[in-house]
């Protein structure tokens, strides 16, 4: 994901606020690995967001029920 590259600084000059920007779109346009990602960022309030426990259930449950089976066992993770 382009997002992964600015985060990285991988053949870019990092960027969080870019690579956060490119993650959010991607999410938004059901990017089920966005979504994740994006969820967990929320989780753990990193990736330049704060943490924010509803924001991060929300796009861990857009992936899992789309499928997506990470997703689906961290949403059962913060739940048990």
């Amino acid at each position: 994901m382009l997002s992964r590259l600015y985060r990285l600084g991988t053949g870019v000059e990092a960027n969080a606020g870019f690579a956060l920007t490119w993650l959010r779109s991607a999410a938004e346009n059901s990017n089920l690995d966005a979504q994740f990602e994006l969820g967990m960022q929320y989780a753990q309030g990193n990736g330049g967001v704060t943490q924010d426990g509803i924001a991060a259930e929300r796009w861990l449950s857009e992936a899992a029920n789309s499928g997506h089976v990470r997703s689906q066992l961290m949403l059962a993770r913060f739940k048990a």
